[in-house]
């Protein structure tokens, strides 16, 4: 009987799944509409690869269209959407960009959340194989560059693996400020150099002759730890905790002041940024009109993300 139950469970969660998996790699945000003068590469600029493969919440055809057009404008060679933890495509790629993998389970995790199911340990495994998550660390420590963009759960589950082998827990709970944000969320934190949340990194003191980073918005986003050599580039204040789901009450949290929203280091011969919340390197659409994210009016958000390509392209060693 026991046998039965959990099959009818398996069937009705399959069966939302087709909707989950519509779902996943959610819609095309408005196009990025910013002027990039001069841009950081003007010929032959690094070749970038945006994963799709596992099922992302954020791939260069629905979330991530934005972001793939200030690259291009920027200089770099954006890559048709392949599989950026196989090693027949990183070959060709100078930076790999992996957003919220969720993988299949990730996927049905969606569906058994729609059916108060989300609970099931059955569909808690990350989004790579192990072979994949192996695969990256070692294009990486051999001389490639990485962005590992992921926000708090259920999203954060797909990546768990892939942080842990560069080194970065994801703590997966949604980060509130209410001392350090802006607009209708606590979730909306601010990072500045006002307010002494912006660290020391050549990404925010200024590369490839832009000007330093000096106000950062993240919209809702998770606290990471990192080990040793690590730098944070977006630090979380004395205030800032994390709640168990967006909209609970800050008092409710855990303190996670002295974690990061964003960091940055290097790994054998390779690079690595990892940030808490994809929405800073994306346009997506709000209720109402509007976008948050790359765009988002008075800040340095498209001046971060710019930095940080550069970065990872190592434009600070290399000539235009």
């Amino acid at each position: 009987m026991r046998t039965l139950r959990t099959l009818g469970v398996l069937a009705v969660v399959i069966a939302a799944g087709a909707g989950a998996a519509r779902w996943a790699a959610g819609t095309a945000g408005p196009d990025f509409t910013g002027r990039v003068d001069p841009p950081t590469w003007r010929a032959d600029g690094p070749p970038v690869l945006l994963d799709d493969a596992h099922w992302n919440y954020g791939t260069g055809r629905s979330r991530l269209v934005s972001l793939a057009q200030l690259l291009a404008a920027d200089g770099y060679l954006v890559l048709p959407g392949a599989n950026a933890a196989r090693a027949e495509t990183l070959v060709d790629a100078k930076v790999a960009v992996i957003v919220n993998p969720l993988g299949v389970p990730g996927v049905l995790r969606r569906a058994a959340d729609a059916v108060r199911l989300g609970n099931l340990p059955m569909f808690d495994d990350d989004a790579l194989l192990s072979q994949e998550i192996e695969t990256t660390a070692q294009w990486v420590e051999n001389g490639g560059s990485l962005l590992l963009a992921v926000d708090e759960a259920p999203f954060a589950r797909g990546s768990v693996g892939l942080a842990a082998r560069l080194g970065v827990t994801l703590r997966g709970r949604a980060v509130v400020d209410v001392g350090h944000s802006e607009g209708p969320s606590p979730s909306w934190l601010t990072f500045s150099r006002e307010n002494g949340l912006i660290g020391e990194h050549p990404i925010v003191d200024g590369i490839a002759g832009l000007p330093p980073v000096n106000f950062v918005v993240a919209f809702t986003g998770q606290a990471l730890e990192a080990g040793d050599g690590a730098v944070s580039l977006l630090r979380l204040s004395p205030s800032a905790t994390e709640v168990a789901r967006p909209g609970d009450p800050p008092t409710t949290g855990h303190p996670v002041g002295g974690l990061t929203m964003a960091v940055a280091f290097e790994r054998g011969r390779g690079r690595v940024v990892v940030i808490g919340d994809s929405h800073v390197i994306t346009n997506d659409a709000q209720a109402g009109g509007g976008a948050t994210g790359l765009e988002w009016p008075s800040t340095n958000n498209t001046r971060f993300v710019r930095a940080v390509f550069a970065w990872l392209s190592r434009r600070d060693a290399s000539r235009r």
